[in-house]
């Protein structure tokens, strides 16, 4: 207390901590990190090792098992997801928030390295730690030109990007490896007598550059190199394989066919229309200027492009961030202006003047700090700010309303500045505090939610920390300094005629108050007077809405789906169907999104023509194996967004009958990596089905799918385990112990031969290039070449594939997913929004079918998704840290009220909180969820303050030795201004982001309508529920 009347003593100090805290929030906006989303460190690694040519069930054993069992047992290790598929295994390591992740990265490598039974031909593992958080821009190279050509100018881009300094991660896509391919017939083999391993051996020794040792002499020590790496296709060729007494030389060209390309694989990507490579660009610390710096190597790099390749970008975040920050700006802008307003009227102008900049002192304070804490300047530190805006002023009001009516009341401007806090900070002190400890359930809670309702609720408390601090040391010493009566006190500030305008409408709004204030006396008074029937009908309502959200009558979600700005269309074909089959339905896909395209263009921007507008932003198609994709990028218009629901329809219908064993998945969402370890967004619906047995596992998944799909508005029903490419299995026959052959040296010539040898790798400029030695491929193209392939047997003659061995096909899986060293199949599935709730899809599964195929398979679990356990996760968290918080919002006013009993009617107000909030999400046709959750846990610290208010009143009238009765009408009377007022500016500050629209609106539309309905109903749970309580309470004390 003496600091707080020594800062009113003296306005300097207190000005020139505001001073401070307004330059700290200055260099904190300048400073701060700038994204859509805040990044976070995802507490996983990944571990991804290449093993070309082998097939999921292969890379499953050979790599994914090995490198589970290497280090399942790590200090810390929480879960291991494992992917199996063509060529490549990834396995992603969840491991403790608490555990140093640089050192587990290096135990993990530690671990690896010791392991001894990877195949030789299997590159080395590589780990990578996972961060979250949406790309700034990608940026394509396209054009009518080879793969290899496109490849080469993206990656000579890609070298300029890494080097700029405002420019973060970089990622390549799609990253095919230039080769050197050597191709020889089997004739020319056997007409020179070569084998892949003679002619690997002789291109290693003449091709490289090896360090031959020192040289001394009198001017010191010299360093001996040879380069003799080859370099181009003409330098392979001219490698000599032998010669002659003659001088006649058998050249590497002479026998085989030598090209510079890439990878021959069946991918496909093109934007708009023309093939394309692309580069996924990742912000080093503020968007904009990431942003910024790409546009200008861009700009730069035209000038090397040939004339018919282009350098375009898309998906440019950098729009979302100031679409975003635009609404939010505005949004902030007009509850500021909305809550000075309402003070302007109902205060005196130069007290609401002061107390509206207190609003401003409290968020500069937190764009100090927010900086110093990491946190970055994102879509949710914003809206954090605007939901709380008309919080931070409830202190503000409570004690500048104080001081002006005790310096009304005759007291000096310093003598009622000290009188007016010294009686208000015990009040206000408990006010904030409470409302900090409602937030801190955001700080603890785990997993990208929690992190993304961390940056919330620190800034929140920030905001309400500067607040207390503006309320109790900068308030009084500016109040203390200027008499109330002075009628030109805000003279200086506005103009006589807006004074005098002002003067009259506040006089009207005053004697509104006052008849309303009556209004409410009378009615207060016959509350208490059937104070029983209030209470039963309160809890009869509280009791009410409970069961109806208990029952599912009120729907209640983990994640409230949103469409989003983006449409993903995939199609999945049976592995094994023809590049050409995919393509050609690829370009279907495409048809049908330029015929959609161009509907919603005639509709919405008149002529359809760019200068007018274009639905669709971008138009990315990607096809690798049987994979197709296309993904439009939408227009940020909201007539264009409330479409998606009926475009996926159309999309669906005009596609036709699927092709058999095909698999169409529509998606609208947000393109981030939600921390979860599938590739993709997770869907509406996900089980996780694990067996004993592949086959048992295969058949309950079957018969999932067909459950799920019966249901009416789910669509895209797919499972994680589609049948793959037939796989060729070998065998030997009698015949290849006689010759002394091994399955290893069988397996690595059929390899080598059809797949390729890897005969070396080398850097030519900044390009890993790879020499590959192979057959060509017209002869590796069917089983019956495969018969008549030479086999080198260990002697050095060579015999026919079919007299050592046997081959024969067999089905395999497309891909295959394992969790915590267990393999999975996981079943999902969308939903249209507008048709069906998710919710109540899953509670019927859960009862009626379940079960049923748990019983009818015995040894068989079924599980949620791993996006919604993680969600289940975070809920179960948050009412675990919720009631804890309220135990501690208890503690800290029954302390200081010296009573059991009090706390507990001032926080009456709590669950009924919870009846304004559902009643909120009916009126918008929102359901609730766990941000709903979170902001009910948050408004029960805002809307107790109301309540304290009234007892604190209560209390002081009962010390007047009057009736209970008596002392609550009085205390009502005396505090319903102040209440409504701190109601009122809730409600004008969160009115803009009520009727906001737009995707992130639409995601934090649950926070701002659970703040803004709970305020308004527990408004007159304070009015009377809280006095008729207390009524009770103390006639029973009295009676006891």
């Amino acid at each position: 207390m003496k600091l707080i009347i020594w800062f009113v003593k003296n306005p300097v100090a207190a000005n020139l901590l505001m001073i401070l805290i307004i330059v700290g929030g200055i260099v904190g906006l300048i400073t701060a990190d700038r994204y859509v989303y805040p990044p976070e460190p995802r507490h996983q690694l990944q571990i991804t090792t290449i093993y070309d040519g082998a097939g999921p069930g292969e890379v499953e054993q050979a790599i994914c098992i090995p490198i589970e069992h290497a280090v399942h047992d790590l200090q810390g290790v929480r879960h291991l997801h494992a992917e199996a598929k063509q060529s490549l295994c990834r396995v992603l390591v969840e491991f403790d928030p608490a555990v140093d992740a640089t050192r587990l990265q290096a135990e993990v490598q530690a671990r690896l390295e010791a392991v001894t039974v990877f195949p030789e031909d299997a590159d080395k593992p590589v780990i990578r730690e996972l961060k979250t958080g949406p790309q700034a821009i990608i940026a394509t190279v396209r054009g009518m030109a080879d793969l290899r050509t496109l490849q080469h100018y993206r990656d000579r881009l890609r070298i300029r990007l890494s080097t700029h300094p405002d420019i973060g991660q970089i990622l390549p896509f799609s990253a095919i490896p230039y080769e050197v391919s050597i191709e020889i017939t089997r004739e020319d083999l056997r007409r020179y007598g070569f084998s892949f391993d003679e002619i690997a051996e002789t291109i290693r020794a003449a091709s490289g550059n090896i360090s031959a040792g020192e040289l001394k002499n009198t001017d010191g020590r010299l360093l001996i190199r040879s380069q003799a790496q080859a370099m181009t296709a003409e330098d392979f060729a001219a490698i000599r394989l032998r010669s002659d007494r003659q001088g006649m030389q058998l050249k590497l060209g002479d026998i085989a066919r030598i090209t510079e390309t890439v990878r021959d694989q069946s991918m496909l990507v093109r934007s708009d229309g023309l093939p394309a490579m692309e580069i996924l660009i990742w912000p080093r610390n503020q968007l904009g200027k990431t942003v910024d710096a790409v546009n200008q190597v861009i700009t730069a790099f035209h000038s090397e492009l040939p004339a018919d390749v282009e350098v375009i970008t898309w998906d440019d975040w950098s729009k979302y961030y100031d679409e975003n920050m635009s609404m939010l700006r505005g949004n902030a802008i007009s509850g500021f202006i909305l809550i000075f307003v309402v003070l302007a009227l109902v205060l005196d102008m130069r007290l609401a003047l002061w107390v509206s900049a207190g609003i401003l002192i409290s968020v500069f304070g937190a764009f100090w700090w927010i900086p110093i804490l990491g946190i970055s300047l994102n879509v949710y530190t914003i809206t954090a700010l605007i939901l709380i805006l008309s919080v931070v002023v409830d202190d503000a009001i409570i004690v500048g309303e104080h001081i002006y009516l005790l310096q009304q009341r005759g007291q000096s401007g310093i003598s009622g500045a000290i009188g007016g806090v010294r009686a208000m900070a015990p009040l206000v002190v408990p006010m904030v505090l409470t409302t900090v400890i409602a937030f801190t359930p955001g700080l603890l809670l785990p997993g990208l939610t929690g992190h993304l309702l961390y940056n919330i609720s620190a800034v929140a408390i920030l905001a309400l920390l500067f607040s207390m601090t503006e309320t109790l040391l900068i308030l009084p010493a500016h109040l203390a300094g200027q008499s109330p009566k002075d009628p030109d006190a805000a003279a200086g500030i506005i103009p006589r005629f807006a004074m005098r305008a002002m003067a009259t409408l506040k006089e009207q709004v005053d004697n509104g108050l006052r008849w309303l204030t009556g209004c409410y006396t009378r009615a207060l008074h016959l509350a208490l007077q059937w104070r029983y029937i209030v209470i039963a009908g309160f809890t009869a309502a509280l009791l009410l809405i409970a069961a109806l959200v208990i029952s599912g009558r009120i729907t209640s979600v983990l994640d409230r789906p949103v469409d989003d700005y983006y449409l993903n269309v995939m199609l999945k074909f049976p592995a094994g169907t023809a590049s050409e089959e995919v393509e050609r339905q690829l370009l279907r896909l495409g048809h049908i999104a330029h015929e959609i395209r161009t509907e919603l263009n005639q509709e919405y921007y008149r002529d359809g023509s760019a200068t007018n507008g274009d639905s669709v932003r971008h138009v990315f198609m990607f096809s690798n194996d049987n994979v197709a994709s296309v993904n439009l990028e939408l227009a940020i218009d909201e007539r264009i967004r409330g479409q998606i629901d009926d475009i996926k329809q159309q999309w669906r219908e005009r596609f036709g009958p699927l092709p058999a064993g095909t698999d169409l998945t529509i998606q609208s969402f947000w393109p981030r990596d939600l921390g979860v370890s599938a590739e993709g967004p997770p869907k509406a619906i996900e089980w996780v089905l694990t067996a004993p047995d592949t086959t048992l596992q295969n058949a309950a998944g079957e018969i999932l799918k067909h459950k799920l799909a019966a249901y009416v508005g789910v669509h895209s029903v797919t499972s994680s385990m589609q049948p793959g490419k037939p796989e060729l299995h070998l065998e030997l026959k009698p015949a290849a112990a006689f010759y002394g052959l091994t399955m290893r040296d069988l397996s690595e010539q059929v390899r080598h031969g059809f797949f390729g040898l890897e005969v070396q790798r080398y850097y030519h400029e900044h390009d890993e290039i790879r020499v590959m030695l192979r057959f060509p491929q017209e002869d590796r193209q069917a089983l019956e070449q495969l018969q008549n392939m030479p086999i080198r047997l260990p002697g050095g003659n060579s015999v026919p594939f079919g007299t050592i061995a046997r081959a024969e096909y067999q089905s395999g899986f497309a891909s295959i997913q394992r969790t915590d060293r267990e393999r999975i199949q996981l079943i999902g599935a969308e939903v249209y929004q507008d048709q069906v709730d998710v919710e109540s899809i899953l509670a019927d599964m859960r009862v009626h079918v379940i079960p049923q195929l748990k019983a009818q398979f015995p040894g068989l679990d079924i599980k949620p998704g791993e996006s919604r356990q993680k969600q289940e996760e975070v809920m179960s968290d948050l009412w675990l840290y919720g009631v804890l918080a309220l135990f501690g919002m208890y503690a800290l006013l029954a302390i200081p009220l010296r009573s059991y009993a009090q706390p507990l009617i001032i926080m009456l107000t709590v669950p009924f909180g919870f009846i304004g909030a559902v009643v909120g999400h009916l009126l918008f046709r929102i359901p609730l969820s766990l941000e709903s959750y979170f902001a009910l846990f948050a408004v029960s610290g805002i809307v107790i303050n109301d309540s304290l208010v009234l007892i604190a009143q209560i209390n002081k009238n009962l010390q007047q030795k009057i009736s209970v009765i008596r002392a609550a009408v009085a205390a009502g009377k005396s505090r319903f201004r102040a209440i409504l007022l701190m109601n009122v500016t809730t409600l004008a500050g969160l009115l803009p982001q009520l009727s906001s629209q737009g995707y992130d609106a639409e995601k934090i539309m649950p926070m701002a309508v659970t703040i803004a309905f709970g305020m308004l109903f527990t408004f007159f749970v304070t009015l009377f529920l809280v006095p008729a309580v207390c009524v009770v309470f103390n006639k029973n004390i009295q009676s006891g």
